[in-house]
């Protein structure tokens, strides 16, 4: 098995958290969305439908548009 150049905690704290490791009061804990904004994203040119959330004019988050 191969083996981590660095510590998992390194990883965590330069690439940020995963789903598997759910912040204390879950990932939408304090979040008070205003609205959605329905648009694409531009990232590799396939522009799959994503669902900004926005707070104060400001994005939050996004989730994907089904």
């Amino acid at each position: 098995m191969a083996q981590l150049p660095v510590t998992e905690e390194q990883l965590i704290e330069r690439y940020g958290p995963h789903l598997n490791r759910e912040p204390p009061g879950g990932w939408n804990a304090g979040l008070d969305v205003e609205r959605e904004v329905e648009t694409h994203c531009c990232f590799c040119g396939q522009q799959c439908g994503i669902k900004l959330k926005v707070a104060d004019n400001r994005v939050v988050g996004f989730e994907p548009w089904y």
